[in-house]
């Protein structure tokens, strides 16, 4: 698995997963692989290596069932490509962070990755609330979030987390 905590990535998707769609989501097997409308594994220098495969192999398959449930449990045919296309690219930040060392990173990152994901299955403000989910989680599980951030929405540009973390839910 993902050096730096794959499997606590794995459990925070699962559980907006769960809070999304109590129902499993469809088979989104062809998704989940990186092979998807037959394009295959493009080589690239952000290769993890075969001990960190595997758990890039399960974050991209949480994710695929993350963008299923964000819609009810069943992507539309419409929707799978930009849902393919959502999970190659978020596959290649997850080799990359892997590659340059900074597995960790993968926590702090992991909103966005899931907004992005959930953009491709739903509409913007149903993914932004996913998101804003998906961060409240992080934030209980003891990520150190990354205080050089700014936000535009406080005065001097420096919005508090916790001030981030107070949205109407799901």
């Amino acid at each position: 698995m993902i050096r730096g905590g794959g499997e606590s990535l794995i459990s925070i998707i699962r559980q907006v997963c769960s809070e999304l769609c109590p129902e499993p989501a469809g088979d989104v097997g062809s998704l989940a692989s990186p092979e998807f409308g037959g394009h295959g594994r493009h080589p690239t220098h952000a290769d993890p290596g075969a001990a960190d495969e595997a758990g890039v192999g399960k974050i991209r398959l949480a994710l695929a069932e993350l963008a299923a449930a964000a819609c009810g449990g069943e992507l539309a045919a419409d929707r799978e490509r930009l849902v393919a296309v959502a999970l190659g690219g978020v596959e290649l930040l997850i080799r990359g962070q892997l590659t340059i060392g900074r597995p960790e990173r993968l926590q702090e990152l992991l909103p966005g990755v899931v907004f992005l994901v959930a953009l491709a299955a739903t509409e913007e403000d149903r993914a932004l609330s996913i998101s804003r989910r998906a961060e409240e989680l992080v934030e209980v599980s003891g990520a150190q979030p990354d205080a050089s951030r700014d936000d535009e929405d406080a005065p001097g540009g420096t919005r508090t987390r916790a001030a981030r973390l107070k949205r109407p839910p799901l």
